[in-house]
């Protein structure tokens, strides 16, 4: 199978009447009424069974770590289909499929392998796919399939669904890994994303599962993903957003929104403390090293005022820890540079709990 313009997909959220999703005691989805499915879960919150309304099911397997191991596609008791993960590499049925590595894939089809490459942005979001199908060390793109070595083309929106178009495509042997490199699981139109923790729905931009660390973010839903700014975050194994590196340019950029409420608080105020603390905190010139290389650490920080929030409702939010500060009288003024520094302190250090 030659790489070659695919047609265009059937793409994005279809809402199916009024009904809403339901959710178990856990906060798992467990009704999908725009997909018509069910979805049964075990004891790690796991999606184990996706049952369709045409009798359709899609069927995993894991370790005791939540690792999977099996995917089986069945229709009614009849099995379609099965795929096995074996840590990097996956078996469809009975034959290796492909070998997983940092750049790309050995694919196999019919016992023969071929080295597949990807070129990923700063996000992780697999772009390009390729090949060296003549092994004459250049890439030719051509509008022949026969010779064109661009395998497949991604192009996201900023949560993660694909976009629609005649993009390069390889039918039938489209590498899975796209979006933050996690598989996505297109089978009878579920298009999830598994990220191992949990499950991600890029046409709404949300989770099916709650956050196993929702106590550590509780001002955000548990459902949002990285804090509703996916060009800033990534969110690795679905727990906990991390800044995005720039390994260009050695570059974290850690982003901050402090929250300011009471009398005391305005626009014009909120954002002129938020630029004296991304001030103070840049001047610093932090720094941190990842494997062996020196990142230079930016901080954005951006101020915001609150209407009709009360102390004790911030105090609810998490108050100064979780960057909501009460502007009332008696609140801080950040006129005072000690009070300023060790409020940045203490933003500084839920930053770092985040990132």
């Amino acid at each position: 199978m030659y790489a070659s313009p695919s047609t265009y997909k059937d793409y994005g959220f279809k809402q199916n009447g009024t009904e809403e999703y339901q959710y178990d005691a856990n906060g798992n989805l467990i009704f999908d009424p725009h997909k018509d499915m069910d979805v049964v879960y075990n004891f790690l919150n796991l999606p184990e069974r996706i049952e369709f309304a045409d009798c359709k099911t899609i069927e995993f397997t894991y370790d005791a770590g939540g690792n999977k191991l099996k995917k089986e596609l069945k229709n009614g008791t009849m099995l379609l289909a099965t795929h096995d993960y074996l840590g990097s590499i996956e078996y469809k049925g009975s034959e290796l499929e492909a070998i997983y590595h940092d750049e790309g894939r050995v694919y196999y089809e019919e016992g023969t392998g071929r080295y597949e490459f990807n070129i990923r942005d700063h996000l992780g979001n697999t772009r390009l796919t390729f090949t060296d199908k003549d092994n004459d060390d250049i890439i030719e793109v051509s509008s022949n399939p026969a010779t064109n070595e661009i395998l497949q083309e991604n192009h996201y929106y900023p949560f993660g669904m694909n976009m629609n178009g005649q993009w390069m495509a390889n039918p039938g042997r489209n590498d899975k890994y796209q979006y933050n490199g996690k598989e996505l699981n297109e089978d009878f139109g579920l298009n999830w994303y598994d990220y191992g923790a949990r499950w991600y729905m890029a046409d709404i931009g949300r989770w099916g599962q709650v956050d196993p660390l929702a106590d550590d973010f509780y001002s955000f839903t548990p459902y949002n993903n990285v804090f509703n700014n996916p060009m800033r975050f990534i969110d690795p194994d679905g727990k906990s957003a991390v800044p995005t590196v720039d390994k260009k340019n050695k570059i974290i950029t850690i982003n901050a929104q402090l929250n300011f409420y009471g009398s005391g608080a305005t626009d014009e105020r909120a954002i002129a403390i938020a630029a004296a603390i991304q001030k103070d905190w840049n001047a610093a010139n932090g720094a941190i090293e990842i494997d062996g290389e020196t990142y230079a650490v930016q901080f954005n920080v951006t101020g915001k005022k609150i209407s009709g929030l009360t102390a004790a409702i911030g105090k609810v939010f998490g108050g100064a820890e979780n960057n909501y500060i009460n502007l009332s009288e008696g609140g801080p003024s950040f006129r005072n540079q000690n009070t300023r520094r060790e409020f940045r302190e203490l933003v500084l250090e839920r930053r770092r709990d985040i990132g």
